[in-house]
């Protein structure tokens, strides 16, 4: 198996956000949701663990499938990984939570929202690192789907 290190590139600039300014006030969640069935939409989300040991995790949100569809359809998948210049935001966060169950409805696709570790706990490469990993862990289940 090659490692993530092997073939992961990561090249900071200057401006690369790597810290949480204690002057932005901003929490880690924002009113933060379970996985659940949104009736809206009709997209069900669950969690999954891709690697115990880091915390890395991920939501997974299923779109309501038309009944007419094959039983071997396989649907696209969609790969999430939220913006907040890598120190806020969550998969957890109610805006975040329905923006994702909203593009898997639209898109009837099956969406997976990376939670990634955040700086400055977990300085930068660390989320790349997480990103890479997720990719893997996915590409591994894609059987199983």
């Amino acid at each position: 198996m090659v490692s993530h290190e092997e073939h992961m590139f990561v090249v900071l600039s200057p401006h690369t956000c790597r810290t949480r300014a204690a002057a932005w006030s901003v929490p880690h969640h924002v009113n933060p949701v379970p996985p659940s069935l949104d009736a809206a939409t009709g997209v069900t989300s669950k969690d999954a663990t891709i690697d115990g040991a880091s915390g890395l995790w991920e939501r997974l949100y299923l779109p309501d499938l038309p009944s007419t569809l094959p039983s071997d359809h396989r649907l696209p998948i969609a790969l999430y990984f939220h913006g907040g210049c890598l120190v806020v935001g969550s998969a957890a966060d109610a805006p975040e939570h329905a923006f994702v169950n909203r593009l898997a409805a639209r898109a009837g696709a099956l969406a997976m929202y990376v939670e990634y570790r955040l700086a400055p706990e977990h300085p930068v490469p660390a989320c790349c690192y997480d990103a890479w990993a997720a990719l893997l862990w996915e590409a591994s289940q894609l059987l199983y789907f």
